[in-house]
C-alpha cells in the first residue's frame, strides 16, 4: 500500500447518490488510464436507498453482500477494492420504518448498519485475501474507519497542488501507520517539467497517484517523472515512514520535514523561510517545491558537501557554503 507512483484510474467523482461505490483494482497491471488499461473490474456501483439497505442488513443479507465482493476478489485474483460512498447512506427526512415500528428490520440504526456492513465485508475479503488493500477516502475518513481499510485517500482535487498537500498532510497526523495516497495527479503537458513537478513534490510525503497518459508526455516531463518516482521510491523509508513533522498549518504548511536515522528530508513550499540545517542532520535533502530559483538555507555548521540538482536529478552545481545564513540558487521543483 505504500508503494508509489500507483497509476489509478477515476472513478466516478463527487456524486450525490445513496449507495456504495466499488473500485476493484489490480496493482500488477495499472497502466490504464481512466477506464483503459487493465483495472479489474473497475467503477462498479451498487446503488441501494438508505431504508432498503437497513431494512436488507440482516445476518442472511449482510453475509451474502460480503460473500459477493469476496467471490470478486477469488474469481478475479484482485488485489484491492475502493469502497465509494459509504458516507452517502442517509435518510431524506424521518426514517420511514419509524412508522411500521421497523417492522422487518434487523438493525434499526443506519450507521451500525453500515458499520455491519462494512465489517463483514473485511471479514470475507480477508479470509480470502489477508492482505487485500481497501481505500477510503475523503471525507468519511478517521482514525475510527482504520479498521474497515489499509489505505485513506485525499479527496478529489484535480491539479490543485495545494489543496493535494494539505488534505495528504492532514491524513497523515491522524492516520497512524494507515498508507495515504494523494489524489490522482495530472497537470497540462504545455507546462515546463519543473511546473508539473509541482504536482509530485506537494504530495511527496504521501503516496502520489498518477492519472496521466505517460505514452503523451513531453519527453522532458517523462525524465522528470521517472527521476521523481524513483526518488520517491528509494527513500520511501523516511517519506512515508519516518518522523513526521509538517510545519504552520495555519499557513498551509509552507514547511514540511520526516526523518529517520539515516537521512532527512525538508520540502519547502514558499518562498523567502530560511531552512535550518542542524549539525546532527546526517544526509538532508532539501526540496524547492515553490515557483522560486532561489533558497535560504541557514547551517549550524560548516557542511562536508553541497550538490545541487535540477527536476531531472542532473547535477548543476556543487557550491561550497560556510555555516549561517547562504541565499543559493537551486533550479525550481529541485
Amino acid at each position: 500500500a505504500d508503494n508509489a507512483g500507483h497509476v489509478g484510474a477515476h472513478g466516478v467523482h463527487q456524486q450525490e447518490v445513496a449507495g456504495v461505490g466499488l473500485l476493484a483494482f489490480h496493482l500488477r497491471n495499472a497502466g490504464g488510464h481512466g477506464n483503459g488499461g487493465n483495472a479489474g473490474r473497475a467503477d462498479q456501483r451498487v446503488d441501494l436507498a438508505a431504508g432498503q439497505l437497513v431494512h436488507e442488513l440482516g445476518q442472511q443479507h449482510a453475509a451474502r453482500g460480503a460473500a459477493a465482493e469476496g467471490s470478486d476478489a477469488q474469481d478475479d485474483d484482485l488485489d484491492g477494492f475502493k469502497l465509494d460512498f459509504i458516507d452517502s447512506f442517509r435518510f431524506d427526512g424521518a426514517d420511514p420504518a419509524v412508522a411500521e415500528d421497523y417492522a422487518g428490520r434487523d438493525i434499526k440504526s443506519l450507521p451500525l448498519a453500515v458499520n455491519r456492513l462494512l465489517s463483514d465485508v473485511m471479514k470475507q475479503l480477508k479470509a480470502i485475501k489477508p492482505e487485500i488493500l481497501i481505500e477510503f477516502r475523503q471525507s468519511y475518513i478517521g482514525p475510527a474507519i482504520r479498521k474497515y481499510g489499509n489505505i485513506f485517500r485525499a479527496a478529489d482535487c484535480p491539479a490543485d497542488i495545494l489543496t493535494n498537500r494539505v488534505r495528504t498532510i492532514d491524513l497523515r497526523l491522524f492516520s497512524g501507520n494507515t498508507a495515504v495516497h494523494s489524489d490522482m495527479l495530472e497537470w497540462n503537458m504545455n507546462e515546463t517539467a519543473e511546473t508539473a513537478a509541482l504536482q509530485i513534490l506537494n504530495v511527496i510525503f504521501s503516496v502520489p497517484q498518477i492519472s496521466i497518459r505517460f505514452a503523451e508526455l513531453p519527453d522532458d516531463h517523462k525524465k522528470m517523472l521517472r527521476f521523481w518516482l524513483d526518488f520517491t521510491r528509494k527513500h520511501k523509508e523516511v517519506l512515508l515512514k519516518g518522523k513526521f513533522m509538517p510545519y504552520h498549518p495555519e499557513a498551509n504548511y509552507p514547511v514540511v520535514s520526516a526523518e529517520n536515522q539515516q537521512e532527512k528530508m525538508i520540502a519547502v513550499y514558499q518562498s523567502g523561510i530560511a531552512v535550518k540545517a542542524a549539525a546532527d542532520s546526517g544526509t538532508l535533502f532539501i526540496i524547492n517545491g515553490g515557483n522560486d530559483s532561489e533558497m535560504i538555507l541557514d547551517f549550524e555548521k560548516d557542511p562536508s558537501e553541497v550538490m545541487i540538482y535540477n527536476t531531472f536529478g542532473e547535477l548543476v552545481n556543487s557550491p561550497v557554503l560556510p555555516a549561517g545564513l547562504n541565499k543559493v540558487e537551486v533550479p525550481c521543483s529541485g
